[in-house]
């Protein structure tokens, strides 16, 4: 993973400068990764996750598929990225990176579309002549970008089952069922801490 996202031009960063500091331009990003990212309402296995640090000093997330937020599960402002109730699927934490977008060439899998934003300014740009094509970071607004009735009803399935961590629902769930329907060893109980992959 850190291969990847220094490949696309993020720049590792230590915890205490990301969590202290701010940078001029761009922004610090935390990136954590599930290997067993499941729990009985759904899955995120083999998946990555970023939160951001806004210009406020906190941090923003979103669940898959869902609007972006600075509140944890359970509706608590986000002051550490590595929070237990922030990402509760994502268990590998791969650390911190200052990103700046327009800087950045994000890699498809395909590998054909290898281009930073002001690249691809210049391409839809190009596709549409006469059109005002352009790419602006916008802060977050709690207004406009509040949540779905499909990232609300995930956050919601989420906090019950964060809510059961370490009960004998949640042991016999993954003892019994696990991710692949055959068992396996349940998440910590105490929920202190992911691995860290440099």
């Amino acid at each position: 993973m850190k291969q990847a996202l220094v490949a696309d031009g993020a720049k590792p960063v230590s915890r205490d400068e990301a969590l202290k500091q701010q940078p001029r331009k761009g922004h610090y990003i935390a990136v954590m990764v599930s290997t067993d990212g499941c729990n009985p309402y759904h899955c995120w296995e083999n998946d990555y996750h970023a939160a951001r640090k806004d210009s406020n000093g906190l941090w923003s997330w979103k669940e898959p598929g869902g609007p972006a937020s600075n509140k944890d599960l359970f509706g608590n402002l986000i002051k550490d990225p590595e929070a237990p109730n922030i990402t509760v699927h994502y268990n590998v934490f791969c650390g911190y990176y200052h990103v700046v977008p327009s800087e950045m060439t994000i890699s498809s899998e395909a590998g054909k579309w290898d281009m930073s934003v002001n690249e691809t300014v210049e391409l839809w740009s190009a596709a549409f002549p006469g059109a005002s094509v352009w790419a602006q970071p916008l802060p977050y607004n709690e207004t406009t970008d509040g949540a779905s009735d499909y990232s609300e009803r995930l956050m919601q399935q989420d906090r019950l089952w964060e809510s059961k961590r370490g009960s004998k629902e949640w042991q016999e769930w993954y003892s019994t069922k696990g991710p692949d329907g055959k068992g396996s060893s349940a998440p910590s109980p105490n929920s202190s801490g992911r691995k860290l992959l440099m």
